[in-house]
């Protein structure tokens, strides 16, 4: 099942404080390019309007997906 998820281009999602819930980071790709990512990425938070920062640690591909770090 995996391997047919990781053909999906999936949004990938990030906690904001503010909202204090998930919010789209405007990035949207496939899984095996999610886990090959390295370094950071910023984005402008649409709940919040402030830039947030993250990471394959700290984000997570899907709306209703959270991948256990």
């Amino acid at each position: 099942m995996t391997e047919i998820r990781t053909q999906y281009i999936e949004p990938v999602m990030f906690i904001c404080e503010a909202k204090d819930g998930p919010v789209r980071t405007g990035h949207r790709m496939r899984a095996r390019e999610f886990a090959a990512l390295t370094g950071a990425r910023s984005f402008r938070c649409e709940a919040c309007g402030e830039i947030h920062t993250w990471t394959t640690e700290t984000a997570w591909l899907g709306i209703n997906t959270r991948v256990a770090a």
